[in-house]
């Protein structure tokens, strides 16, 4: 018996629609669960008492993401996120950040990934960045002992905020490949020591925020590359003003001399007869230093020609032990 024509094309209808249905994929969330995207270039999944960062197809592509707040101690994305420009890890326990891609892992297909050449070998410094084209990374109020590892391959990194951490030493190598660095907040950690080319090649640095951690002294070799335009803020050390700051003290004083005031508030902590002073306002004879008649002795007068302009390190050895001087030469 033949069906209605009507009825026919009703069918017909309702056959076209499911077949249609059946063949298009089903669009996947754009957002993590319990997290705000407010475009698709923003995660906000702040303050949501995580303990595991989210896994999820969107996280390799945003460009802002944001896990502060939270009770996070270690984050890591599992494939190159070569959107990523800002990454806010603050206000959790993360002991320990590294940025490089763990190889062994798979690319979210079930696929595992092809370690390149350098990564296989242990000699070579290049390695895989799951963030690369970083630019901000914020990871105050946490409980990192060192620097991420890996920073290098965000080279584009300008703004790096690890304040009130626990970070006890700044070594050469720890921020290498940040040659676009702009800002570096290392306030409130635990630094007792800073290597003398902890900063080499960080020309574009304009703010090294160390106050308040446990520095006694430092060299002024320490922030001869990024000098131009610098300002060091050292307030809340324990430093200790005596001969071996006298080098800083005259840096300081050339700074001052040029209206460049690039250190703040470097105030004595001991020994306690300089407590409370001023290490720019002192003389080298209240730091301790032998008087102007040390100058005469054999081999302290050295001739050096060198270029206008150019930063010139100078080893100059005494009794208290070795030290490396920098002169910044005005004219000639």
């Amino acid at each position: 018996m033949a069906l209605p024509r009507q009825l026919g094309l009703v069918v017909l209808l309702l056959l076209c629609g499911t077949q249609g249905r059946w063949s298009s994929p089903i669009p996947l969330a754009t957002c993590p669960e319990a997290c705000v995207c407010p475009d698709r270039t923003q995660i906000n999944c702040s303050s949501l008492g995580l303990s595991v960062a989210p896994r999820h197809p969107s996280m390799s592509r945003t460009a802002d993401l944001d896990l502060s707040h939270n009770l996070l101690r270690a984050v890591a994305l599992h494939r190159p996120n070569l959107e990523l420009r800002a990454l806010r890890l603050g206000n959790n326990q993360i002991s320990y950040l590294s940025l490089c891609l763990d190889m062994r892992s798979s690319d979210g297909g079930g696929r595992r990934l092809r370690a390149p050449e350098a990564w296989r070998n242990q000699r070579s410094k290049r390695f895989v960045s799951w963030a690369p084209s970083l630019l901000l990374l914020s990871m105050e109020k946490n409980r990192l002992a060192e620097t991420p590892r890996g920073l290098g391959g965000s080279r584009a990194l300008q703004v790096l905020q690890l304040s009130y951490n626990q970070i006890s030493t700044l070594d050469a190598g720890d921020l290498e490949g940040l040659w676009q660095l702009k800002e570096l907040h290392l306030h409130h950690n635990l630094i007792s020591s800073l290597h003398p080319q902890a900063f080499m090649g960080l020309t574009n640095l304009t703010v090294i925020d160390l106050s308040f951690n446990l520095l006694m002294s430092v060299s002024p070799a320490t922030f001869l590359s990024p000098r131009v335009g610098l300002e060091v803020r050292g307030d809340g050390n324990p430093w200790r003003c005596d001969c071996e700051m006298a080098s800083l003290k005259r840096w300081m004083a050339l700074d001052a001399d040029r209206d460049q005031r690039l250190w703040l508030d470097m105030v004595c902590f001991s020994p306690s007869s300089l407590a409370g002073r001023d290490l720019l306002q002192l003389r080298e004879e209240d730091l301790g230093c032998p008087g102007p008649s040390a100058q005469n002795r054999p081999g302290f007068h050295h001739d050096l020609t060198v270029d206008q302009g150019s930063t010139v390190l100078l080893p100059c050895s005494i009794e208290q032990g070795s030290h490396l001087l920098g002169y910044v030469v005005d004219s000639v």
